[in-house]
Order: structure tokens, then sequence, then C-alpha cells
């Protein structure tokens, strides 16, 4: 999203470019949820993910959903919160979160061609200074049988609970996952954290 301007929208559509962008105009009646909580249209800001809902019989916006990619929650980065499906199933060349407490990602979907077998994103450090209380990870409710990783959690610890969110800190991953040697040929340097990337796997199949 660009900006708002005089009640529209300035929308660029996914995968697109800024040259791409369009109006979208409101209902006096909007209803807006900003990740996940109530906001107005006011509160939407560039670059922020949103998506139209519902639109009026004028075809104005009615229910809206938008969001940052990345949050601060106390200690805590939140990752995708509210977040729909197509921004990580829709095939795309890669793009970039925004920046919370020193950490950005860029999201690049796995798998080449039209039927890559290798179904799933990755989401690699763009920017990186481990937050204290770790991630919290919010996976689109629709995708049921996703998995976050695909090794160093503890068991179970990477599937999404009941609202969708996998927590990732060094309480639920094993040294594999977080724990590095910065050198390996001399240990006594230290470790450095492996909390540097993501893979969101067993996707479905991208449009």
């Amino acid at each position: 999203m660009a900006a708002v301007h005089g009640g529209a929208i300035q929308l660029i559509p996914w995968g697109k470019k800024k040259e791409d962008t369009k109006p979208v105009f409101t209902a006096a009646d909007v209803s807006v949820l900003i990740n996940l909580d109530p906001g107005k249209v006011s509160d939407l800001a560039e670059g922020m993910w949103l998506k139209v809902l519902e639109r009026d019989g004028n075809g104005k916006a009615k229910r809206i959903i938008a969001g940052q990619y990345l949050q601060q929650d106390g200690d805590k980065v939140v990752i995708f919160k509210g977040l729909p499906e197509e921004f990580l199933v829709y095939r795309s060349e890669g793009w970039y979160t925004n920046t919370v407490a020193g950490v950005q990602f860029k999201v690049q979907p796995m798998g080449a061609g039209k039927t890559p077998s290798n179904l799933g994103t990755n989401l690699r450090a763009a920017k990186y200074q481990e937050p204290a209380g770790g991630f919290v990870v919010y996976f689109p409710r629709t995708l049921d049988s996703a998995v976050l990783g695909w090794g160093g959690f503890k068991p179970k610890a990477n599937i999404p609970d009941a609202d969708g969110k996998v927590l990732v800190n060094k309480e639920t991953c094993t040294d594999y996952y977080w724990k590095h040697l910065k050198n390996p040929a001399r240990p006594e340097a230290g470790y450095a954290s492996g909390l540097t990337e993501f893979t969101i796997r067993k996707m479905p199949p991208r449009p």
C-alpha cells in the first residue's frame, strides 16, 4: 500500500510495481482490521499489506484487513500476524518485509518452475538483531498443514497452535537451530545465533 489520500487508498496490486498503483475508495461505514486489531482508514500506512474482503454496491471497500509484516511486542518480534495466505503462496520473485527492532526479512518462495517439488517459503535475514524474547510467527489459518522449519525445533514445537502461531526461541528450539560456532576451527571464538532464517514447509501448490 502506498498511501491514503482524500479517502482513497493508493494500493499497489500484489506482484506489481509502484507505477501500477490504483486508488481504492472506501465506504462510509468501512471496517478495518490492522494485524487483527480494530483500526481506522487513517491508521493505514505506507508499506503495509492490505486486502479488501468486501465491497458495497458501488464498488467501494466495506471490509479491509491490513497490517505490518513485522511488529514489535515487548522483547519479541511478531511475524505475519493476520497475513492472508496468498502473500506466502502466490508465485513471486521475492519481497522484503518492513524493519522492526533491527530485524528485516527477504521472503523468497522455494522451488523453480510451474510445478516445483519443493513447496515452501524462505525468510532470509536482510537485517538481523536477535530479539531477547525470540519470535512469534503467525501462520494464515488456511495453511493447516504447514510447519515452520525442517529441523532444530523440539518435538511438535514447530506446529502452529490454535491461534496459528509458533514461538521461536531457545526454549522451543534445540542447539541445532540457534547455536553455531562462529569459526569451527576456533571453538573459543564462541557461538552465533542461527535464528536468521526461517523456512515454511509443506505449503500448498502455488497459483
